[in-house]
């Protein structure tokens, strides 16, 4: 891993801090997700944001960590938020808000140490 690696791992991990805070803060209900703008846009842009740094890493790291990480679909997340935004799926959106978000983390997290 390249020292630029290990700063985008912490970049993506402090997103999913966010994420989870959000998530504190709101709660682990889909209907408040999809009905408060703040919560939902807040969510939203922190993905997209994972996604871009998601971009900027590493050909050879995205390859060696792909089993753990699907790299590409974290990317195309991104480029559905940013290209077509009306095209979300909310609840795909809030399956990864809860299920893949966590383990993204903890994959950086462990990544970064």
């Amino acid at each position: 891993m390249t020292d630029k690696d290990r700063c985008l791992l912490e970049h993506i991990a402090a997103h999913c801090e966010v994420i989870r805070r959000l998530v504190d803060r709101f709660g682990e209900d889909y209907e408040i997700f999809t009905s408060d703008e703040a919560y939902y846009r807040s969510v939203t842009l922190s993905v997209f944001q994972i996604g871009e740094l998601a971009g900027k890493l590493s050909e050879d790291f995205r390859r060696e960590t792909g089993a753990a990480i699907p790299w590409p679909q974290v990317r195309r997340m991104r480029n559905v938020i940013a290209h077509d935004y009306q095209e979300v799926d909310d609840s795909t959106l809030w399956e990864t808000v809860l299920h893949d978000i966590p383990s993204l983390h903890d994959f950086c997290v462990k990544g970064i140490f």
